[in-house]
């Protein structure tokens, strides 16, 4: 069980590499505003508290350009979709617990590659 857990863990953080450092960083919060409706702000706020500050921060476009995603929507989706590494870590194990003891383990496909 620990080997599963390792395994999850260093999963959870090579998927919050990116947003973990922008998050660090922090985001304008006009330059989200002023493109972006509000009910977007507020899910964004609520997901991730302190992300948006005012005054102070990353220009959304800077960060999107300069972590390779294709648009801001695409960073904006990021944070609206935002799932707490808690809750992901035990959703995928869960995932990896259920399918390493499935009565039919032998005969479901290799999962370690589809799940991240």
């Amino acid at each position: 069980m620990k080997e599963l857990e390792k395994f999850v863990q260093s999963q959870i953080a090579e998927q919050y590499r990116v947003i973990d450092e922008i998050w660090r960083r922090r985001v304008n919060y006009a330059s989200v505003a002023d493109y972006y409706d509000k009910e977007t702000v507020k899910e964004i706020v609520r997901r991730m508290p302190n992300l948006l500050v005012k005054g102070k921060g990353c220009a959304l476009d800077e960060l999107a350009d300069e972590y390779g995603f294709e648009s801001t929507c695409d960073l904006v989706d990021l944070f609206v979709n935002y799932e707490n590494k808690a809750v992901a870590f035990d959703r995928q194990l869960s995932q990896l617990i259920e399918a390493e003891f499935h009565p039919n383990a032998e005969s479901c496909p290799d999962i370690h590659g589809t799940l991240f």
